[in-house]
Formats: structure tokens, sequence, C-alpha cells
């Protein structure tokens, strides 16, 4: 059974779903044969559209998938441009019925997420954009009844907004990620998880489950090395900025699925469907041979030091991929001081114009090795262990530990966490401590928000029997509380307060995201822990409870669990978020909510109405929504942004204000208008604003260090001063050469006024060497 993976589509006014789709078709035909009856379907990741109107459904997702729609099913997810102009999905829903779709008798009863069955293979398609505890019920069903299912051999959980990501950090599902995939991976029979949002190929795999996660972003929004926030990952093996594909193929007499992805390159690159990638996961294959750290000579050791793994060793034919390291102050590893896992490549950034190669840190690199620099162990007694994984997702055993001595570092300051600062009555509070004192009566001790140690006993305590470690504590009572580290059996605090939250979560709710200004703001609650003063406020996005900035509207609950409240009618226009707060004070015992007031909330502004083409333009944006890819784009006057390509495009990395800026020459003259639109979206949240861009100097160089200047004529020629080549070969972008000129020493010219507009490469040399590359637009 084979699988095609594509999505992400979007932008009505670029043809790149298309190019992908005529490459996937002439790969899958050169490797298979015919398109209709090699592949069974295409499981789609989101955002078919960029608006959900009925009109884009029909011009983007139809329209762009017709070469192979009507040979192959299409199923899809909801993406983020889904929601937008329907929030209600009912658009959606009109063109999806997966409603009816059951697995076991088990159906979500909505379009948004659903289960199926396909061969031997469940996919678990999840809506980043509808979480919550429906949603994770139905998924905790699917999954205990998918365990006892032997008509299943693999489960693919398919989400728009992917669990990781190395570029826009952060812009991921935090609740798929935390909530759902431990659910899922209860079983080894959940090999991938599919995820989309972002415009680029990433593969990684989690540390605590045999699971690969990808991203699959197709040929839409340009996303390139540099063009946001970027951080390396250990559970990310690769990220590549191209458009790409993936074909899944499942073998159920072997349990394997073997997967390949092919690419087209970027809005700078073009390449023809390269194999960018491949990876497979074969179900009960025996396990990477233990290994061994080799041994530690010296009883005490100073950093830096290099500690050194066995040879990799294997009764099957996997390679090595991972290698993981920990280090712990205790025997058992109940706490960790310093994990690190290793991919036996990380790529990650590009070399960046014209070839955009991507660059892999882990390259020439042992990573059965690990280096601890100094001052990364504080003083002290450590154990040291390590794995390995091979390319079908298996670790090994741990191997046996070592045990050392760390001297001359640096000393550990005594501190306490809390894994998770909001439980329900009874659930698990687990504590970690670092730097106790030994051998003194350390103790960790449980307050209630509001008392203090030397007037009261604690709610709950215990000794720390170690140096560090972990604690569960179990607590019935809804409160709050904090908890606090103590030295020598006494009172004197050596840690910081953690504050935590025993209770409900509470619900609350608003009837819709957008109101006018002087609407009631009703809000829905209810499953609230009814603590003296609870309440609930709003505040504008940028702003933080419990600092100066006070609370835009709020209300005290008087003790009860469940109501609505109304509040304020005179907000002005802007982005709010509204919360749940403990106590009359400024604990939130859980996630915000977003919503608005107001039209053109969001204002632009310049500081001229006109440039040449030889200054910078900055653009300065102002009570912006707030999320993680607002963007100011600018377009030539008479565009339709929702039809027409952009002349650029600026994000805010979710910021509420700022300023952009766009390098001078980048815009050709003319009239532009610019906006501020939401999200990656084509909504406006700001009125128009213009500007003009009038010709500079007229003159443009481009200079070869220690070479010949270049300039461009009127006429379309290309003049050249202090000429020392020979000829000069042009190239079209198809790589074809069009003209070749003999060249002249000293000052010359090039004339190609003959030839269309467009991109070409000019070769100048000296016969095979000393040769320079221009790359000259023609326009």
């Amino acid at each position: 059974m084979r699988i095609l993976l594509m999505g992400d589509h979007q932008i009505k006014s670029r043809s790149g779903y298309e190019w992908l789709m005529k490459a996937a078709q002439r790969k899958i035909e050169e490797k298979y044969g015919d398109l209709t009856e090699k592949i069974n379907m295409i499981m789609n990741i989101g955002d078919q559209v960029d608006v959900g109107t009925l009109d884009q459904y029909e011009q983007i997702h139809l329209f762009k998938s017709q070469l192979m729609s009507p040979y192959l099913p299409i199923m899809t997810a909801v993406g983020n441009h889904e929601t937008y102009n329907d929030p209600g999905m009912q658009r959606y829903a009109a063109h999806y019925h997966y409603e009816n779709l059951t697995y076991q008798g088990i159906s979500s009863g909505t379009e948004n997420y659903y289960a199926y069955q396909a061969g031997r293979i469940l996919f678990v398609v999840l809506s980043t954009e509808h979480t919550g505890d429906a949603q994770k019920e139905w998924v905790r069903k699917i999954v205990d009844a998918a365990k006892k299912d032997d008509s299943v051999d693999f489960i693919i959980s398919v989400n728009h907004r992917p669990i990781q990501a190395e570029q826009y950090v952060g812009d991921i599902s935090a609740w798929v990620r935390n909530e759902i995939i431990p659910i899922l991976s209860e079983t080894p029979k959940h090999v991938l998880n599919y995820g989309g949002h972002h415009h680029l190929y990433h593969r990684g795999q989690l540390t605590d489950y045999p699971l690969y996660h990808i991203i699959n972003g197709a040929a839409s929004w340009d996303q390139m090395w540099g063009m946001s926030s970027e951080q390396d990952y250990d559970d990310v093996q690769k990220t590549i900025d191209y458009w790409g594909y993936q074909i899944l193929e499942f073998d159920f007499d072997k349990k394997e699925m073997k997967a390949e992805c092919y690419a087209i390159g970027n809005k700078e690159l073009v390449v023809d469907n390269i194999l960018i990638d491949s990876f497979s996961r074969t179900l009960g294959k025996a396990t990477p041979e233990k290994p061994e750290i080799k041994e530690i000579t010296e009883e005490i050791i100073t950093l830096p030091y290099t500690f050194k793994g066995s040879p990799y060793k294997t009764t099957t034919n996997e390679q090595l991929n991972s290698v993981q390291y920990q280090f712990s102050l205790n025997q058992d590893f109940s706490t960790i001081e310093y994990n690190k896992v290793r991919d036996i490549e990380d790529l990650y950034g590009s070399t960046g114009k014209p070839l955009h190669i991507p660059i892999d840190l882990n390259e020439n690199i042992d990573i059965t090795q690990l280096t601890i620099e100094k001052n990364k162990l504080i003083n002290g007694t450590y154990y040291v262990r390590m794995r390995y994984r091979d390319t079908n997702m298996e670790w090994s055993e741990w191997s046996d530990t070592r045990q050392f001595t760390v001297e001359g570092s640096i000393a550990g300051k005594p501190s306490i966490s809390i894994t998770d600062t909001s439980v329900t009555p009874g659930e698990a509070i687990t504590i970690d401590y670092k730097y106790a004192p030994e051998g003194q009566n350390a103790w960790i001790g449980i307050y209630r928000k509001g008392e203090e140690p030397h007037s009261v006993l604690s709610y709950k305590w215990k000794y720390t029997p170690a140096q560090s470690g972990s604690m569960n504590f179990t607590i019935d009572e809804t409160n709050e509380y904090y908890a606090v580290l103590f030295e020598d059996e006494g009172y004197t605090e050596i840690s910081e307060r953690i504050p935590f939250y025993v209770g409900p979560e509470p619900q609350i709710s608003l009837e819709k995201s957008k109101f006018e200004e002087g609407e009631d703001i009703v809000v829905t609650y209810s499953n609230a822990p009814g603590l003296k003063n609870d309440w609930i406020g709003i505040y504008k996005r940028g702003e933080v409870p419990g600092t100066s900035d006070t609370s835009d509207s709020w209300d005290y609950l008087g003790g009860n669990t469940e109501g609505t409240l109304t509040l304020a009618k005179d907000l002005p226009k802007g982005y709010y978020f509204l919360n749940y707060f403990t106590l009359g004070q400024y604990f939130e015992p859980r996630e915000r909510v977003y919503f608005s007031v107001g039209k053109d909330i969001s204002s632009l502004s310049t500081d001229k109405t006109e440039f040449s083409t030889d200054e910078a333009i900055l653009i300065h944006y102002k009570d912006g929504p707030g999320t993680p890819k607002d963007w100011v784009g600018v377009y030539k006057d008479g565009k339709d942004p929702n039809v027409d390509e952009l002349d650029g495009f600026y994000y805010t990395y979710g910021a509420t204000e700022g300023t952009v800026s766009i390098k001078a020459g980048t815009l050709e003259p003319g009239n532009y208008f610019s906006a501020l639109f939401i999200n990656d979206s084509y909504d406006e949240v700001s009125p128009r604003i213009q500007f003009t861009i009038k010709d500079g100097t007229g003159i443009r160089q481009a200079k070869n260090e220690d070479g010949p200047l270049f300039y461009p004529n009127a006429n379309g020629s290309l003049r050249i001063e202090g000429n020392t080549y020979e000829t000069a070969d042009i190239f079209n972008l198809a790589g074809n050469c069009v003209r070749r000129t003999t060249l002249t020493e000293g000052n010359c010219t090039i004339d190609f006024t003959d030839l269309p507009a467009g991109i070409y490469i000019f070769n100048f040399h000296n016969g095979t060497d000393n040769s320079i590359v221009h790359k000259v637009i023609k326009k």
C-alpha cells in the first residue's frame, strides 16, 4: 500500500502545488508505473485554502488538485486557514463529511477530527484548531481500541500544527505534543506523526517513543533560513528549507513502513525532484547490542572531559542513528543533571544563495563520544550512562554506569522545580530538587498561599534523602500552594518558592471571538474551584497580569462554580485575552482565551510617503494581534492580496508593535500600499497606507573584489569597466547557453537587448580558468 503526503497549498496566485503534484506524478510513474494503480490515496495536511470562503475551496483546493483528484481519494485535516472567515467550520463541513467515519464503532461526531482504517493502517486525524477535553477523550477511546485490534499494524497521527519546529520557534501544537502524543504512543503501532503549517521539510524522532515526526509544507509561502526565530533541537534530525512531498510504502507481511521524501527546491533554487530524505520502521526487529562506556581511569576529573562509548554493534542490518548520554548525581538516575541526544546527522541551516545546500552540524563528528565542557557540571560525584539507537528507532539497553567526581568546577545552588503547576485533587505532584545539603535534614515543605513557615505548620513535608532527586506529594484540598526547600531541619529557605494550584480546571468561553465596540462581553464559566475572591479579568495582549498593567475589566465570582459574567461594555478597540484568576491574585490555572473588539484595530505608518530606490523604508506597526505569524505585506497599487502575488512581506514574530525594514533597492519604482495581516492569512487587520518609490541615482554597481565593474545601461545592455576576461557565456535558468560573446580587454559592452525579460547567468572566463559568475535580471 502506498500513500502520498501533500498539502498546505493555500495560495491562489502561486502554482507551486501544481508543480509539486506534477513532480510527484513523474516520480511515481518512474518508480512504480501508473499513478492511478500504484498509489492508494493522498493524505493532505491542511491549509487547503487561504481563507475558508466557498470560492477558495473551488479555486484553490479543488482546482489545484485536479491532476490527481479524479483518480485518488484525498483526505484532509483542519488547518488554521480553514478557520479564517469560517469560525463555525460550516463551509469545511459542507465539503468533508468525516463525521460519518467510525473506527471500531467510535465516532468523533464532527468533521474537525476523525479516525479511519485503510488497509492495516489506522489514521488518527486531529484538529489543532479545536483542542480540548472532548477531542482528548475521543483519542483515548481510539487508542484503547487499536491496542487490541489485530487488524491494525500501524497508526499514523495527522495534525496541521507540528509537534516541534526549528524555525518560527514555538509555533507548534504543544497540546498535541504534551497531551495527545503520550496517549497515542502507549502502543508501538504509532510510528509516524505528520504535521504541516511550516513551509519546508523537517524530520525528527522523539526520544521517549519509537516515533518519527515530520513537517511537510508544500510550495506556498516562502520559509527559508534566516527569515524567523530559529533553534536547533535534539529531537529534530534535519530541517531543509525545500518544498516537497513524501511517499509512504507499507509492506504488511513484513510489518514495514518506508518513506521517501522528494523536493522541488524553494523560491531561490529549483531542483528536479531530488531525494532529500528516507527512513523506515519495521515492527518487531531486534534492538542494538548494549554498549559500554570506556573506563574512566581518573577518580577525580576536571572539565573539559571526553567520555567514549564502545563501537556500535547489532544483529540486524540497521545502522547507528542516535546516541544518548545522561549524567546524574543519583545512582538510580531519578533526576538528570545533563542529558544529551545526538543524531548521526544534524541538518540545521544552509549555505544560502545560490545553492541553499543544507549544513550538517554533526558532519565528521563521532557521536559515540561526548565532551563535557568546562563548568557544564558542577562539583560533585556523578554517574554516567549511555545507549545507542538504530535507524529503526530501536534503543539498546542502557550501558552499565560509570562513577566519577568533578572538581575545579562551579558549586551548585539549591533549587526545586515542579513538573506541572496545575493538578487535579489527588493527582501526584512531582517536585524535583537539586543540590540540597546532605546529612543535614534538609526538607521540602508545602504551604497554602499566604501562609508563612514560621507562623504555621506545613501542609505537607518530606526530608530530601539525597543531594538531588524527586519526590511525589498528593493533595486533596482545592487551593493555591507553594513549595520551598529548607536547610538544617529549620525554616531557613534555600530555594525560591514555587507556586502551584490543586483543583479542577476552570472552563471559560465566549460566544464569539470578535466583538463590536460597546458590545457586552459575556463570559460563561463552569467547573470553577469557587475559592474566595476568584475572579475573571480581561487584559490587552502584551500586558502582564500582576505588574503595573491593570486589568481592563474584571469582576469577582462570589464563590460560584458556574454561571455567566458580563464584563464592561466600554472596552476600546483592541486585541485582548481573558482568564480565570484565583484568590484575588494573578495565578492562572488554565489557558487564556483571546478575542478582539472593534475594527481597524492595528495601524501602520511610515516616516514619509515618498522614497527613492536608494533608501531603506521603515514601516511601523502598532496594536497588532500578537499572533506568531502576523505579517506586514507590501503590494503595488491595484493588486488584490487575495489574488495577486505580493511584492514584499515581513513577519512581526508575535510582537504587538514594532518596525519592519525594507532594504534599499528591494522594490522597484512605483506606487505601493501596505497593510498588517493576521497569522499567515490575507485577513487585513489595519487600514492600508500608501507610499511611492522613485528612481534613485539610476546606477546599481556590481563589483567583484579586485575585478571589473559592471553597470546596467538604460537600453538593456551591460557595460564592463576594467575587463580582464576573454569570453562571456549567457545561460537561462533551464541551463541552456543562449549567447556566447567574445570580450575585449578594458572597457566593453555586452548587448543582449534581443533576449526576452528574465533571469540570466553570466559566466565570464578565460578558457576554463579564472572565471566569475553574475546573476543578471532583465526587466
